[in-house]
């Protein structure tokens, strides 16, 4: 079984009945490769009790299946988005052909994402640049980012401060738009909200290294930079810092760090996840 087929079935078990589910014997039998036998003795539940669930799993899985078709996501070139601003910006998406989710042509395709009513993330599909650029996931009830619109609005009104509420309302529903359905998710771990500075929303450039950091610092104080530069809600926590750039950030240490830059100001600015 590939690593694809694992997540796709993974997937599919995780959306069994729960009565399918409580006693995990399903995803140890069929994702772990364990036998009926010692997937029922780790779940401690009998053997005629696991075999019948796996049964029962078996009847339901490939219609399950078959709402989930795609592969993993894997990082691809995205080049010429105004707001992934490397010259080698990279994004969420798939390097080999795929279905198109909304024009159905094969080809690259960027990892759009599905939710359902609670804003769980439910699947994920593959759209095309073309698709893409043209923000067509919204008719499919698909997007690529979430946006702090807060933030946006905060900062526009600061830096325009003549600008009429309504016209300011439009210039965020425009710009969060762009974001939302038009620009390809960047390669970051954790599920975030688009941060924004200056009345724009940031630039993406890459994950970075403590050796980034330095390379970047105009003193060689990397760490100063990461503490100066790090978007948080609340004060980062000084033992925190000194502990993620002892142990090195991913794929190290477990502190992913991003780079970003403002696109009006031009100014360095880091936001982070943890695995």
């Amino acid at each position: 079984m590939t690593d694809d087929e694992k997540d796709r079935l993974a997937w599919a078990t995780s959306r069994l009945p729960a009565e399918l589910r409580q006693n995990n014997v399903v995803y140890l039998h069929l994702v772990g490769g364990l036998s009926v036998e010692s997937a029922a003795r780790l779940a401690r539940a009998s053997v005629e009790l696991a075999a019948a669930e796996i049964q029962a799993a078996e009847l339901l899985l490939p219609g399950l299946l078959a709402l989930n078709p795609l592969p993993r996501p894997r990082q691809i070139p995205a080049l010429g988005f105004r707001a992934l601003v490397s010259p080698a910006a990279m994004a969420a998406g798939r390097s080999d052909a795929q279905p198109c989710a909304a024009c159905g042509k094969i080809g690259l395709g960027y990892h759009a994402l599905e939710c359902d009513a609670t804003g769980r993330l439910w699947n994920n599909h593959y759209v095309c640049e073309f698709c893409t650029r043209a923000g067509r996931v919204e008719a499919l009830g698909l997007s690529f980012n979430e946006v702090d619109r807060a933030q946006l609005d905060t900062t526009l009104a600061r830096v325009n401060p003549d600008l009429a509420s309504s016209e300011r309302s439009i210039r965020t529903e425009s710009l969060s738009r762009e974001i939302i359905f038009c620009t390809p998710r960047p390669p970051i771990l954790q599920p975030f909200l688009w941060p924004a500075h200056c009345g724009e929303y940031l630039g993406f450039v890459a994950q970075v290294s403590t050796d980034d950091l330095c390379a970047l610092s105009p003193d060689g104080d990397g760490i100063q930079l990461f503490r100066d530069r790090l978007l948080t809600a609340e004060p980062p926590d000084e033992e925190w810092i000194l502990g993620s750039w002892e142990y090195g950030f991913a794929p190290k240490g477990f502190t992913h760090v991003y780079l970003w830059r403002c696109l009006v100001c031009g100014e360095p600015f880091l936001t982070s996840d943890n695995e």
